[in-house]
């Protein structure tokens, strides 16, 4: 049996690179005009996307006569990771306190591989404002944070969105 020095071939080879798994997410917010912040390395972070649909139904037919998409929902990130005591979610995970509500703006969150810094983002999730924050302490286990975003529209590595398509704005 031949050994392979992985040294070589940069440490990584090329077919294991492009594999992603468990574990691995860095999660980074960046807002107004700001450089993008690492708010942590967490062991789950969750997009969810979904879409409109509505059913077509013609008088006189038992079934619907087609299915046709209407809507594009906002996209829900959900990022659960470990506390770490003086890091909590309103200092890194821009949870804003009660006297910032209201001045709250947008951040944009970028997800990336951490084994593949240099590569495109896994997802970038543009318009996003905090929606739920909950912590888990447990006797005998490490403390988990959970923190959930609402955001406008996702783009991953593979495609553009193009969230911003001109249809209608707001003033």
């Amino acid at each position: 049996m031949a050994i392979i020095d992985d040294s070589k071939r940069g440490g990584i080879s090329a077919a294991a690179s492009k594999v992603i798994t468990g574990g691995r997410s860095v999660v980074s917010i960046q807002g107004d005009g700001g450089s993008p912040v690492v708010i942590g390395i967490f062991d789950s972070c969750t997009i969810n996307e979904s879409i409109t649909s509505e059913d077509i139904h013609l008088l006189g037919r038992y079934s619907s006569a087609e299915i046709t998409l209407t809507a594009y929902n906002s996209v829900t990130v959900q990022c659960s990771g470990f506390r770490v005591y003086g890091f909590g979610v309103k200092a890194l995970g821009q949870f804003p306190t009660l006297n910032q509500l209201l001045g709250l703006g947008p951040v944009t969150i970028t997800v990336a591989d951490r084994e593949n810094p240099t590569g495109a983002p896994l997802a970038t999730i543009i318009g996003c404002l905090p929606d739920t924050n909950s912590n888990n302490f447990q006797s005998r286990a490490t403390s988990k944070i959970n923190i959930t975003y609402k955001g406008l529209a996702m783009t991953d590595e593979s495609a553009p969105n193009d969230s911003e398509s001109g249809a209608v704005t707001l003033p």
